[in-house]
């Protein structure tokens, strides 16, 4: 968040793009060229927590459209504690758009695997909306180092009730394991943040010049709300820090708050 206010000056972002072994190189851009103006770029507001306990999860409600779709996202946090706590976030008739390869972690074996676990943790609050959407990625960890990948997008539209347990089915974890699984995440999460590496990585997977991911995502979401009449008021990103989605997003909808 630093390096986006303050790296690149007013209108600008800089960050440091790895190459080879030691070797890096800076890279810079406007506003402009995010499709954003320099009083929109300077507007928005960073706030890093280092406790997620100190954040008010009262502010973190009535949303009409909740976003986990970038790559890792579902790894790197407690994904069957989000899934299952997901409908928390949003209005009724709300729209979650999950992104996953479908690697779940052990404490979700008992679910069932593939899609099968994303199922059994919405049932209870959503329905699918859409068919999935599959977008293919690329992360530069170096100039000759990638990992890719396909994510599925998939659509859910918030029920106004939650089902019966019966209709539902089961597949959640137990809040035991996933209270545990997220103190592990945030302890993971803050290492990764220390990480002027992974750091640059991030920033280049989101606004460098061979990224499309990203704005990718954010075109299949809002996409997905005109096609299912979504009101564009407010928006959130998950799992994505200050991201290029989120700007994308910022397009179109009133507010957007964008975190890990």
């Amino acid at each position: 968040a630093e390096q986006l206010l303050a790296g690149g000056g007013a209108g600008r972002l800089r960050w440091a793009n790895y190459l080879e072994g030691d070797f890096n190189e800076h890279r810079e851009l406007a506003a402009a060229e995010l499709g954003l103006s320099e009083a929109a770029l300077g507007a928005l507001q960073w706030h890093q927590v280092p406790d997620f306990a100190a954040v008010d999860a009262r502010k973190l409600r009535d949303y009409d459209l909740v976003v986990c779709a970038q790559p890792g996202a579902l790894r790197a946090s407690d994904p069957l504690g989000f899934l299952a706590g997901a409908h928390q976030l949003l209005k009724p008739g709300g729209l979650l758009v999950v992104g996953t390869q479908y690697e779940w972690p052990s404490a979700a074996a008992g679910a069932g695997s593939g899609k099968e676990v994303l199922e059994a943790a919405l049932a209870p609050w959503f329905e699918e909306a859409l068919e999935p959407q599959d977008l293919p990625f690329a992360k530069a960890e170096t100039a000759r180092k990638f990992e890719c990948g396909v994510q599925q997008l998939s659509f859910w539209r918030r029920r106004e009730q939650e089902l019966p347990a019966a209709a539902a089915g089961a597949g959640a974890a137990s809040p035991a394991a996933s209270g545990a699984a997220a103190a592990a995440a945030e302890a993971q999460g803050q290492a990764v943040y220390d990480d002027e590496a992974v750091l640059g990585q991030y920033l280049d997977f989101h606004y460098g010049p061979q990224s499309e991911y990203p704005a990718a995502c954010a075109a299949l979401c809002l996409e997905a709300v005109r096609e299912l009449g979504v009101a564009p008021q407010r928006a959130l990103e998950v799992g994505a820090g200050p991201g290029r989605a989120s700007l994308e997003l910022s397009k179109v909808f009133g507010h957007v708050d964008g975190g890990d």
